[in-house]
């Protein structure tokens, strides 16, 4: 048995919605949510992670 690593993740569009401040923080406009049919990615595709409330 062996364990594999993966991610459910919310699509963001980041046309026009994503763009960093002042200090350097990333930030996305999380009111511009796309929908994908596969929501899981493995872990090593990541290549930023950003973990937000519900």
């Amino acid at each position: 048995m062996f364990n594999l690593p993966i991610f459910k993740c919310d699509w963001f569009d980041s046309n026009g919605g994503v763009k960093v401040d002042d200090l350097g923080f990333t930030l996305i406009n999380t009111n511009r949510l796309v929908h994908k049919s596969d929501p899981f990615i493995l872990a090593s595709q990541a290549k930023q992670v950003f973990y937000t409330t519900n």
